[in-house]
């Protein structure tokens, strides 16, 4: 079995890719260092370095380790500091998943208002998509996700926020359908659409546009919304995105709302079967408590 130890000596060079730096930020010697990756290498069986004369790069095998013991040494991590609490003074870890969404607003205020009562308590954020979010939840790695319109399943819990965004279409402020105020779901069917690979991940999704997929001319797809801004803003297609998730006063682009009108819910999720820190327990009841008094 690998020690975790061995593994934190690992990602520290991946991060610095020299032995002499690395062991430098560990506090000890090239020699033991360097020996101590060759013993990593022969319990594994596996080449994890290619050692250039100007910095180590990753092997193949190496880049598929430095993926795991990063979500290995983060679930040690998170569960050193669970365990590690004070009797008395509530601290600790949060670990939290989103996508880009306003909301998260109002949950780092709670955060805020919590970390005023408790100020040894850290806030750790995770950004990516709804698979992103729900496979470090799989894994142990986050103890709280935000998700919107989630495939609902059997282990998870799911708080509703009392939160909704409207799809909208994203285009050029230039482009002649920005002369509308609005544009009917039929419209979109000929359009070259961007769409979101989480918001239309099954055949349910595509009931906004009266079709199916493969009706519709799809010429890109995302998972967070910065870089297909540059799509949209290259002329290249229209994005089906959320009103919420656009920046204000974008100095190019504008969006028309889509009708009939298509809300999209919020929701908290954690999971069923998992003990959390009573730090975890602490925030998640103040995020309940602020969306229920809303």
């Amino acid at each position: 079995m690998i020690e975790t130890r061995l593994l934190v000596y690992f990602l520290t060079i991946a991060q610095e890719e020299t032995i002499s730096k690395a062991a430098e930020t560990l506090h000890i010697t090239q020699s033991t260092l360097s020996k101590q990756m060759k013993d990593l290498e022969d319990q594994l069986g596996k080449t994890l370095f290619i050692r250039g004369k100007r910095k180590i790069t990753l092997t193949e095998e190496g880049r598929y380790l430095q993926q795991r013991a990063r979500e290995i040494v983060d679930l040690v991590s998170a569960t050193e500091g669970a365990l590690k609490k004070d009797a008395e003074l509530l601290n600790g870890n949060i670990y939290f998943g989103c996508g880009e969404t306003h909301h998260m607003s109002d949950i780092t205020q709670c955060f805020k208002n919590l970390q005023q009562i408790y100020p040894q308590i850290h806030l750790h954020l995770y950004s990516g998509d709804h698979t992103v979010v729900m496979d470090r939840l799989d894994k142990g790695l986050l103890d709280i996700g935000l998700v919107v319109e989630p495939n609902f399943r059997e282990g998870y819990d799911y708080y509703y926020i009392g939160r909704s965004d409207k799809s909208v279409l994203l285009m050029r402020q230039d482009d002649s359908l920005a002369q509308k105020t609005e544009l009917q779901k039929e419209e979109l069917k000929k359009l070259p659409l961007i769409l979101s690979r989480q918001g239309f991940a099954s055949p349910t999704d595509y009931e906004l546009f009266g079709t199916s997929r493969s009706n519709l001319n799809i010429m890109a797809t995302y998972n967070l919304i910065n870089n297909m801004l540059f799509l949209v803003e290259q002329g290249l297609g229209y994005a089906v995105t959320l009103s919420c998730l656009l920046p204000p006063h974008h100095p190019t682009l504008t969006y028309r709302p889509i009708v009939p009108t298509l809300e999209n819910k919020w929701y908290l999720v954690t999971h069923s079967h998992r003990l959390f820190s009573p730090t975890a327990t602490r925030f998640l009841e103040e995020l309940k408590n602020f969306f229920s008094a809303e």
